[in-house]
């Protein structure tokens, strides 16, 4: 109890936030360390016995602003571990009628949705302006092309391939699902709209290759993809 006590008030906003929304998940056990061997157990202790072991102090902050979602990234990103992961899941499963951060939840708690709409406002505010919008999507697509070209075809296709001979190139059956796509809108009476995500490199053969169809196409994310919409 005392090193709970002491965790506890030293306890930083978030922290205490979390820690509060943890308390009400009574059902099993859940072992929190934090990076200085401190330790919290929460829980009847019956039943299922889950550990995480906290590597920053950002995991509270993490959970407080984005939930579950949250909770997940910062385990990708080695803010917490656990040696064992499904029982921490299996935890928190357990114990979704008592989690206000997470989703599916019937409980709730003000705070922690004041401070997801807090956040939640804060990504309102960023600008989409031209420039904006140019700041944004180099935020959120980090990977260039020279990641995808390392495993996609020359055009820079990443939706899935047709391969109708088994010898076909990657490039060959990009192609084949393409011609493919064209057929079955050719065959058609009624208007027939074909979603297809190429790289923007595809576009000028396929418009060269296409008869009795209508190609359109929008490059986005600054010419990671294209758009292409096919109709009879």
């Amino acid at each position: 109890m005392s090193t709970i006590t002491a965790t506890r008030s030293a306890a930083g906003f978030f922290e205490r936030q979390v820690l509060n929304a943890l308390s009400k998940m009574t059902l099993g056990k859940l072992d929190l360390y934090w990076p200085d061997g401190a330790l919290i157990s929460i829980g009847d202790g019956k039943g299922m016995h889950a550990e995480i072991r906290i590597n920053n102090k950002e995991f509270f902050k993490c959970i407080a602003l984005y939930g579950d979602i949250g909770f997940g990234e910062a385990y990708t990103q080695g803010i917490w571990d656990t040696p064992n992961i499904t029982n921490v899941i299996k935890w928190v499963l357990a114990n979704i009628e008592n989690a206000p951060a997470v989703s599916g939840s019937k409980a709730r708690s003000v705070l922690l949705n004041i401070l997801k709409w807090v956040n939640k406002l804060s990504h309102i505010r960023r600008s989409n302006t031209l420039a904006g919008s140019q700041k944004n999507i180099s935020e959120h697509y980090d990977l260039n092309n020279d990641f995808f070209a390392l495993f996609l075809d020359p055009t820079m296709t990443y939706s899935s391939a047709y391969f109708k001979e088994e010898m076909l190139s990657l490039e060959e059956a990009q192609y084949a699902i393409i011609e493919h796509h064209q057929s079955q809108v050719q065959n058609l009476l009624n208007q027939y709209k074909a979603h297809i995500k190429i790289g923007a490199s595809y576009v000028a053969p396929l418009k060269d290759n296409t008869e009795l169809i209508r190609v359109t196409a929008m490059v986005s994310a600054f010419n990671n993809a294209a758009t292409v919409t096919v109709l009879k």
